[in-house]
């Protein structure tokens, strides 16, 4: 635990990987459909993600050469994703719903998919070795006795998916979730928020944290910090 003065401060940082959908085809028929004698070479191909003319279409690859994505890595039907485990690297070595992903690994902190489960923290653990996985929470809970000022960070690597963070009270009331923008080659989500004071002869307030997986087809790590700065 970090103080300054009389004031203590709460950070949730954690680390993911996210990737991007692919836009639109260009459609250039009057009935809204994409391709169909749009085009001749490449060059006439100006719309960002569909360079390449084939059958007078302009479309995503012609070839495997033409997918870059690490996620991506194969041409199918003009399009690139892959369908079979052999198309993919070590980093993400699963074919899974045509994208390259991590496989889903069970942390040391499992199970704790539910608030009934959540992990307890201190108010200095730094988790670094957390996994969260598709149509699943991971489920966090710490404990104050004073007013705090709270921030959670996520700082996030824009790759293979991306999380949210959302606090609530005892109760499962809301409390914040997190925002921020995101862009290339970061993701950062934030919540700030001030706590207050569990109140006389009430005891601690307990507060729960849950992580969930935005997007993405495979298991994400991610870390999680806190540090406290109570409210003087």
């Amino acid at each position: 635990m970090r103080s300054i003065g009389a004031k203590t401060i709460i950070v949730f940082t954690a680390m993911v990987m996210a990737c991007a959908e692919p836009p639109e085809p260009p459609r250039d028929d009057d009935d809204g459909t994409s391709g169909g004698g749009g085009c001749v070479e490449d060059e006439e191909c100006q719309q960002v993600g569909y360079p390449k003319c084939v059958m007078g279409e302009c479309v995503e690859c012609a070839s495997n050469s033409d997918c870059s994505s690490p996620t991506s890595p194969a041409c199918i039907d003009n399009s690139c994703g892959c369908n079979n485990n052999n198309q993919c690297g070590e980093d993400q070595p699963y074919c899974t719903n045509g994208q390259c992903a991590k496989t889903c690994v069970q942390d040391d902190y499992e199970p704790n998919d539910s608030s009934m489960a959540a992990t307890s923290l201190s108010l200095t653990d730094d988790l670094d070795d957390l996994w969260i996985c598709p149509e699943e929470y991971d489920w966090f809970k710490f404990t104050i006795s004073t007013a705090m000022f709270v921030s959670i960070i996520t700082n996030s690597d824009a790759y293979d998916g991306n999380i949210r963070l959302n606090l609530y009270d005892g109760s499962l009331n809301p409390v914040d979730v997190s925002f921020g923008p995101t862009f290339t080659p970061r993701t950062v989500r934030a919540i700030h928020v001030q706590l207050p004071n569990p109140g006389f002869g009430t005891g601690p307030a307990t507060y729960y944290v849950r992580v969930q997986m935005l997007e993405g087809t495979g298991g994400l790590p991610y870390r999680l910090a806190l540090l406290t700065f109570a409210k003087g």
